[in-house]
C-alpha cells in the first residue's frame, strides 16, 4: 500500500489544495485534512501556518514514503 494521501490539485502557486485518501477514495480540502490529522486519523502527516496560509506536509523522515507529490 502506498502513500494515505496523494495531492489532486495545486493551485498556480503550487499550493496543495486537494487531496485524495488513498484508503478511502475521499477528495479532501486542505482544511478537511486539517481537521482529521487534529483527530490524530494522519499520524504520518502534519500542518503549519505560513503568512496565514495553511500547509499541508508529511511528517519529516529518512524516507520518501509519505512524501506528497
Amino acid at each position: 500500500m502506498g502513500p494515505r494521501l496523494q495531492v489532486v490539485r495545486e493551485s498556480s502557486t503550487g499550493l496543495n489544495e486537494l487531496f485524495m485518501d488513498m484508503s478511502t477514495g475521499e477528495t479532501l480540502t486542505r482544511f478537511q485534512v486539517k481537521e482529521r490529522i487534529d483527530q490524530g486519523k494522519y499520524p504520518a502527516y502534519e500542518y503549519y501556518y505560513s503568512e496565514g496560509t495553511l500547509i499541508i506536509r508529511s511528517k519529516p523522515d529518512s524516507s520518501s514514503y509519505y512524501d506528497l507529490g
